[in-house]
């Protein structure tokens, strides 16, 4: 066996390390097939590190503000009493009709002072002479919030009262507020009968302290006002 120089094997050593050295400078990460990045999704894979998506606290974040909002706006749009009848002294219940110029209009928003309702049929003698003085009892008492409504529970022929009819009502007899009943709900809530006229003063807080079935006297009505706003 031929004997190697110690100078050869030194080279042959040194050679060695210099190769080692180089591989594993030049030993970059692995990338995907066809070259890129390592963090970029190949097409036609799937890439596993996927942040998308909805959180459980956003979920449910989102269900109480929902929640939150729903039950504010039901606050909001609740009445604010409850009515219990149609007998004097009850909490009325919230009337709730169109008017001549076809805007709804509910007894509960009109709170300022006491509200005067008159409720009859157009062929009514006593609903006739009522509505002819709702219009001094507006304009004496208007300074307190008084308001007076008629409401139309027929036409002057008799058949269910439409919108025309309460607008040609309210110019006969210069009223600001005719509604009309439009089903025949009202007259069976609040007069039993749609061809009975039936008048109320009904306070701020809506309980109904007068009730009178038939005619009834412009005095009457005004002394009604008087016990409740002097």
């Amino acid at each position: 066996m031929a004997r190697i120089p110690s100078t050869g094997l030194f080279l042959v050593l040194l050679s060695a390390v210099g190769v080692v050295v180089y591989a594993c400078a030049t030993n970059d990460p692995p990338s995907f097939r066809g070259g890129g990045d390592p963090d970029v999704q190949p097409e036609g894979g799937t890439y596993l590190n996927d942040t998308s998506g909805t959180s459980t606290d956003t979920v449910l974040d989102t269900a109480v503000d929902t929640a939150e909002d729903t039950s504010s706006d039901t606050a909001d749009t609740a009445p604010p009493y409850e009515g219990t009848g149609y007998s004097l002294g009850d909490i009325a219940y919230n009337l709730v009709a169109d008017d001549q110029g076809g805007n709804e209009w509910r007894l509960y928003q009109h709170d300022s002072g006491p509200v005067v309702l008159a409720l009859g049929y157009g062929q009514g003698d006593d609903f006739i002479q009522i509505c002819s003085f709702l219009p001094d009892i507006q304009s004496s008492f208007s300074s307190y919030g008084v308001q007076t409504v008629a409401v139309l529970l027929l036409d002057a022929m008799g058949t269910t009262a439409q919108q025309d009819d309460a607008a040609e009502w309210a110019a006969t007899y210069d009223l600001d507020t005719v509604l009309f009943d439009e089903d025949g709900s009202i007259a069976l809530d609040w007069t039993g009968s749609s061809t009975r006229t039936r008048t109320y003063v009904i306070s701020s807080d809506m309980v109904i302290e007068y009730s009178n079935y038939d005619y009834t006297f412009q005095g009457q009505v005004e002394s009604e006002i008087e016990d409740l706003v002097y």
